[in-house]
């Protein structure tokens, strides 16, 4: 799903973000590394992957119970918005302050798809767009399969650990 003429007005609720975290120390990583998915099968045991965004906590209850309903019913073909723009707008106001025009709400198959579709209406060819190594993998070629130029502003390392290139990315975006 992507989402065009979104304002943002607020942030998340820190409260959100700490149960989020609770919910993902109470996975053991052991029940992790039995996954299949190719986060956890592909390096061997020894590395911790954090090479993709992908969800390591539990699904919550109302997801499990339509993702449920909806093999139960064999509903497992070709995906319709359906009620989810509204549904995404009436979410998104009182939870984060985005204002969201459900007409702007579209499905999309995956991410990245949905990233390459902005870099086509956002920018133009041969544009420069800026990313902060170490990234998922397939930002970088996204980004040039679409006609646009990859633009590295690697993240920095402090005495603090690793932190945005602020002076870096000033520069990255004034070319």
């Amino acid at each position: 799903m992507w989402v065009t003429g979104t304002t943002h007005r607020a942030a998340v609720d820190p409260a959100d973000l700490d149960d989020l975290l609770a919910a993902f120390d109470a996975v053991p990583l052991d029940r992790l590394r039995k996954r299949t998915s190719s986060k956890w099968a592909t390096y061997p045991a020894d590395v911790l992957p954090a090479w993709v965004a992908e969800l390591d906590v539990p699904l919550s209850g109302p997801i499990r119970r339509a993702l449920h309903e909806a093999v139960e019913a064999g509903d497992i073909g070709y995906a319709e918005p359906g009620d989810l723009p509204a549904a995404l707008a009436e979410f998104a106001g009182p939870r984060l302050g985005w204002i969201v025009d459900p007409g702007h709400v579209h499905l999309v198959p995956d991410v990245m798809v949905g990233v390459a579709e902005l870099l086509r209406v956002g920018t133009g060819p041969g544009d420069g767009v800026v990313i902060n190594p170490p990234v998922y993998p397939p930002f970088a070629e996204t980004i040039e399969e679409v006609g646009r130029s990859v633009v590295e502003v690697p993240l920095a390392r402090t005495a603090d650990g690793w932190e945005l290139d602020l002076d870096g990315l000033a520069a990255a975006f004034r070319a």
